[in-house]
């Protein structure tokens, strides 16, 4: 019969996997995939994927059994479904790719990962054993801080983001970061440091993500990033004209300028002038997006920078972001017009204006500000060239 025939055609191509050729090695991946996509039936994907797990775990060691993994990981990438069927037909294969996590070769981490990838991002939350997951966390972030190749860093960072699309899961990376934080090894955020200064927008996008998304499931580990200085390599990467990577850091730079400690060690006084930098970029590049987030950003800082701490040294400083405000009121974007106006509200303090700051330079922008008002008619009032009714 047919499937006969294909589960003959599928049986030639797999025992390629054990050639010594890799450029083989991928193409018979290729084409046992896509006509894996083809078949109308489980029953040999099913058999593929138990006889490739037996092989990874009968190998004599991860790197005789990579083009194994390669293939598990693409295949459960196709056919998600397979997920389940690896949780509930071999649970001890999990425990088992622990070591590959652990492995010397990265080619063979990166492959494992991605399996990992599949399994946190494919199956429901409550599937995979959280003794497991705390275990995969343990070791993310040690990979981080020293992968070399830019796979392996990706591959790291899909299964960060994979984790954190679950409360539980999450927890269980913060948990892992607080026991490598004791003990003195790499903490997620001496990782993301090294991935914002790797100068890889793809990379840094990813990283900055990541954050976001811990931030948003659990606010206090703000703190943490912070006391590792995370903000100032934000700051440094505001330099970007990627889109989504200005929109993420600032978002991102939002939530954590509502912690007390970003005032109080002072991470402002060296953010400011690039955040009003970033922000003028991103209104240059008509990235409203990031302008709204820049704004409201700056409009944070003014509004808690304590009193005793001034952030503008010089009128070169805040005339830079007076610029910025008035590019602003003039973009025909309500919204953006709105956020810079609120931002000019917030500046209009005392402890904000340098000593000898002339008030003359903000005239222009108040009038610009008034400038709707003068075109508008009082209500009920008189047309030109009409005379008053007597009362």
């Amino acid at each position: 019969s047919d499937n006969r025939v294909l589960e003959h055609l599928c049986s030639l191509l797999f025992a390629l996997l054990m050639s010594q050729d890799l450029s083989v090695v991928q193409l018979s991946i290729e084409v046992l995939l896509s006509l894996l996509n083809h078949l109308n039936t489980q029953h040999i994907p099913r058999k593929l994927l138990q006889t490739a797990v037996q092989t990874v775990m009968t190998s004599q060691n991860f790197s005789t059994s990579l083009p194994h993994l390669t293939f598990l990981g693409q295949l459960l990438h196709c056919m998600p479904h397979l997920c389940t069927d690896v949780i509930h037909s071999y649970g001890g294969f999990l425990e088992f790719l622990l070591g590959g996590m652990a492995y010397p070769e990265e080619t063979v981490k990166s492959a494992v990962i991605y399996i990992l990838v599949q399994m946190c991002s494919r199956t429901a939350q409550s599937s995979l054993p959280i003794a497991t997951v705390r275990s995969v966390c343990r070791h993310i972030s040690t990979n981080l801080a020293t992968a070399k190749s830019h796979e392996l860093t990706i591959n790291l960072l899909g299964l960060v983001k994979a984790l954190l699309k679950s409360g539980v899961y999450t927890q269980c990376l913060v948990q892992a970061d607080q026991l490598n934080l004791e003990s003195k090894g790499s903490t997620f955020a001496s990782a993301f440091k090294r991935v914002l200064l790797s100068r890889d927008e793809m990379l840094q996008l990813s990283g900055v993500q990541c954050i976001a998304e811990v931030l948003a499931h659990h606010a206090p580990y703000g703190q943490v990033l912070l006391r590792a200085d995370i903000a100032e390599f934000m700051f440094e990467a505001l330099s970007s004209k990627n889109e989504l990577l200005m929109n993420s850091l600032f978002s991102c730079l939002n939530s954590l300028a509502t912690i007390d400690e970003f005032y109080s060690k002072c991470h402002v006084i060296y953010g400011i002038e690039p955040v009003v930098t970033g922000l003028s970029s991103a209104l240059r590049l008509r990235n409203y997006s990031a302008t709204q987030l820049g704004f409201s950003l700056v409009s944070k800082i003014l509004t808690r920078q304590p009193d005793s701490v001034p952030l503008f040294n010089s009128h070169e400083d805040i005339n830079q972001l007076l610029d910025v405000v008035g590019a602003a009121l003039q973009v025909q974007v309500p919204a953006v017009a709105l956020q810079a106006t609120i931002t000019f509200s917030n500046l209009l303090k005392v402890h904000h204006l340098p000593r000898g700051f002339p008030l003359s330079t903000l005239l222009p922008l108040l009038a610009l500000l008034l400038s709707p008002l003068a075109a508008t008619p009082p209500e009920g009032g008189a047309q030109p060239g009409m005379t008053p009714a007597v009362q």
